[in-house]
C-alpha cells in the first residue's frame, strides 16, 4: 500500500519522463556543465538506511544503495552518505525498525526526523519508508506503535507505507522482491 505519494510525484509517466528529461538536460545542457564535472554528481535516486532501502535498491536499475541490512537510525555513518549525495536527488529513507529493542520511541522518531531533516537541508527529495507491520505476536505490538508514531509524528517528508510484510519472509518483516519492485518503480 502506497500512501501520500500521488500530491508529491506525478503519476503520468510521461510527464515523469520529461521531468527527468529536464532535469538531466538542464544539467548536463549546451554550456552548463562545470569543469571537473563527473556523472556522478548529477541528481539520482537513493536508499538510506535499513534493509526496506537494500530491498528497494537491489530491486531497482536506477537506485544506488547508501543503505545496510539490521542498519540503527542513530548510526552516524547516515549523515556522511546524505553528504554523498547530489541536490536534487531523490532519496527513500528507511530507519527506526531495528531500535526497537534498544531505544524508546520518541527518540527513535525524533532521530529519523532529524535524518530527513537533514537531507532536505542538502537539498534532496526524501520519501520516507514506513516500516512493514507484521503478524509475528513478539514484534506486532511493538512494530505498530513505532508505525503508528512515525505516522503522527513525521510530517516533513511524504511517506511510503510498506505495508504489510510478506509471510513467505521467515522473519516476517521484509517485503517480497515483487514488492521492492513496486515500491522502487513507483517513486
Amino acid at each position: 500500500a502506497i500512501h501520500q505519494l500521488d500530491k508529491f510525484f506525478p503519476k503520468d509517466k510521461q510527464k515523469v519522463a520529461q521531468i527527468a528529461t529536464d532535469i538531466l538536460g538542464t544539467a548536463v545542457g549546451a554550456g552548463s556543465a562545470r569543469a571537473g564535472e563527473s556523472n556522478a554528481e548529477q541528481p539520482g535516486y537513493y536508499t538510506l538506511g535499513d534493509s526496506h532501502g537494500v530491498g528497494v535498491a537491489q530491486k531497482g536499475t536506477v537506485w544506488n544503495k547508501l543503505s545496510t541490512t539490521s542498519s540503527s537510525a542513530f548510526d552516524p555513518t547516515h549523515l556522511k552518505n546524505i553528504e554523498k549525495i547530489p541536490p536534487g536527488s531523490v532519496v527513500a529513507i528507511s530507519l527506526g525498525a531495528n531500535d526497537l529493542g534498544s531505544k524508546k520511541i520518541p527518540d527513535i522518531v525524533d532521530q529519523v526526523n532529524k535524518t530527513i531533516a537533514a537531507a532536505q537541508a542538502r537539498g534532496l527529495q526524501v520519501v520516507h519508508l514506513l516500516p512493514t507491520s507484521t503478524t509475528d505476536p513478539k514484534l506486532r505490538e511493538k512494530r505498530e506503535a513505532l508505525r503508528q508514531a512515525l505516522l503522527t509524528g513525521q510530517t516533513q517528508a511524504p511517506i511510503v507505507n510498506l505495508g504489510q510484510a510478506s509471510k513467505t519472509d521467515p522473519q516476517e518483516l521484509h517485503l517480497t522482491s515483487k514488492g521492492y519492485r513496486q515500491v522502487g518503480d513507483s517513486i
